[in-house]
Parts: C-alpha cells; structure tokens; sequence
C-alpha cells in the first residue's frame, strides 16, 4: 500500500462518542480539502455485519439501503442517524462499516482492508491514574498502525489544516513525520514549522560537590538538534518547500511542543511513532502519546514504516502549475 494521497481515504473509528464525532468531523474536514473519501467503522462484539453507504450530497451513483437499515438493531440504527446527521450535506462520500471485532483490532484490519491512507480516531485524554485504568484505544492504534492516525479529543480546534508543527529528532520516524507534512504542503499549501527541543536542565544541575561543566554537552545537544533540522529541511527544500524552524528549551518535551504549536497557531501537530520494539520507541512513543493528551489541536502520529510518496505529490502540484 502506498501513500500518495496522504488524506485519500480516511478510516474513522466511530461509536457516536463526542470524541468519535469531533474525528469525523476533522475526518470530513480532511478528505474534502484532499479529495478524499470517508469509511466510518464501528467495531464492537456485537454481531451482524454491515457495510452501509451513507447519503451525502455527493454526486456518485445512489443505492436504497433503506430495507438494509431497517433490519438493523435499536443501536446500529442509532449509529447510523447520527452518522447521517454529520454527513448528509457534505460532499465527501461516506461509508459506515459495522464489524465485531476488538475495537483497535477491527480498526487495524478495517484500515488494510479499505487500504486507507490513514485513520481518524477520538480520545478523552485521561490523564494520570484514570488513563492507566480505562486504558486508550487511541494509543493502540498508534502503537500498531502501519498509517499516519489522525487523534482528535472530543474539544479540539478542527477545521483545515492551514498550518501544521513538525517534531524533528533525527530519527527515521521524525524524517517520515517531516515528509508527510511536505506532501501535505505541495497538495494544499499547509505552511509547516520544524521545530525540536531540547532538555538542558538534567545536565545543568551540579553533582553533589563534584566540579562539573554542562557547556560541552549544551553545545553538543544544541547542535545535534541543528543537524536534524537541517537534515529535514534538505529534504523538503528539495521539494520546493521551505518550513519556518524552531528550537526549544523546555524541561517537559511533549509540554514545549504543544505550547510551540498554541503560539504558532498550528492547526495540527504532526509527530513520527517509532516502529514497535525499535530503542527509541519507548522514550519518543511517550512523548507522542503525552502531546496527544495535551494537545487541543488534531495530532497526526506517522509510523516510521508508513508508506509516504513525496514523487507523486512534487508531480502533482507541476501538473496544477502547468
């Protein structure tokens, strides 16, 4: 599966939560910008498979799934209404798929099987204790998907994504992070912002008594963090797209992010999720999972394997100059 439209077609994962409808409706939002479509798949381990395409004011040929809906139970007709209720009078072609399966499963399978270019999925944000018992499905969707997910809360500023914070560490995730947010400037003119942070206060404390001096460390770190963001931007240069840079020092990396994105007026913060079991996935999965809970704009998580084609971005926007 390849991703040349990085917004082609979007799973959403929807059980008619509000967190579920604020997905959708970035989903729509996303897939309209992008000439996309919208698969709306509500997993749960009730049975009776379905897959219903939903009246929009889309032009495609329509199909009377009335009887279809009908034959529905109380919830999945309810499901289905409020659905419509979001999507009637867009132009994005919808479909909902009802399927058992475990929610993060039944996403993961859903998304290969639509071969979607990437997914859209609701959280709570539960912070502390409360996260640790309810769990997220959000984030095991992340940790597994082999596409960028898209993870909204439920009060989250939606709308198109005009502008978008890049986090750059030098990792391979952060460089396929980096890309999708080219590919997404060359489709629709989104101004992207790398930006990196860095952690000096651990290294600026004295030991003890011990004589000790930060300043070769500091200026390592510091330029490491400019080796990355100038490796990043060779490679967007080299598209025709030149971002604004930023680097932070902040205590709390995922905390020095969001407050970059607030300032920046980033409609979306885009962060690389390093493979599963890679060395760097624990630390940098953290970070990514933290800005997702604190974040009030969508954060897109791009897996470092996730297939993103700038070629066929570069080649259309030439087509659409020429």
């Amino acid at each position: 599966m390849t991703c040349a439209n990085p917004f082609g077609r979007i799973v959403v994962a929807y059980d008619a939560s509000d967190a579920a409808d604020a997905a959708l409706v970035q989903a729509l939002t996303l897939a309209e910008q992008y000439g996309g479509d919208v698969v709306a798949v509500n997993a749960s381990d009730q049975s009776a498979a379905s897959v219903l395409p939903v009246k929009t004011a889309s032009s495609a040929r329509r199909i009377d799934f009335d009887a279809v809906v009908a034959s529905l139970d109380v919830a999945r007709q309810s499901l289905y209404r409020r659905l419509s209720l979001h999507v009637a009078s867009g132009p994005v072609p919808v479909v909902l798929e009802c399927i058992t399966n475990v929610p993060e499963k039944g996403i993961i399978d859903a998304a290969a099987r639509w071969e979607a270019t990437a997914i859209a999925i609701g959280t709570h944000g539960y912070p502390g204790l409360t996260h640790a018992l309810v769990g997220s499905v959000a984030e095991a969707v992340v940790r597994t998907a082999d596409v960028p997910v898209i993870v909204v809360h439920a009060d989250a500023s939606l709308g198109p994504i005009k502008s978008a914070l890049v986090g750059i560490d030098g990792s391979a995730a952060s460089a396929k992070a980096a890309r999708l947010a080219t590919a997404l400037a060359l489709r629709n003119a989104v101004r992207p912002v790398y930006c990196t942070v860095i952690n000096p206060y651990p290294i600026t404390q004295p030991i003890a008594e011990s004589p000790y001096e930060p300043t070769p460390l500091l200026e390592r770190m510091e330029r490491d963090a400019r080796d990355a963001l100038d490796a990043a931007l060779q490679e967007a240069a080299a598209s025709g797209v030149h971002p604004d840079t930023e680097i932070a020092d902040t205590s709390d990396a995922a905390d020095g992010i969001v407050q970059i994105a607030k300032r920046r007026g980033a409609g979306a913060i885009v962060l690389g999720m390093p493979k599963r079991g890679a060395a760097e996935a624990f630390l940098f999965g953290s970070i990514v999972f933290d800005v997702m809970r604190r974040a009030n704009v969508p954060v897109i998580a791009v897996p470092a394997d996730s297939p993103v084609l700038l070629e066929s971005a570069v080649a259309d926007q030439r087509r659409g100059k020429a």
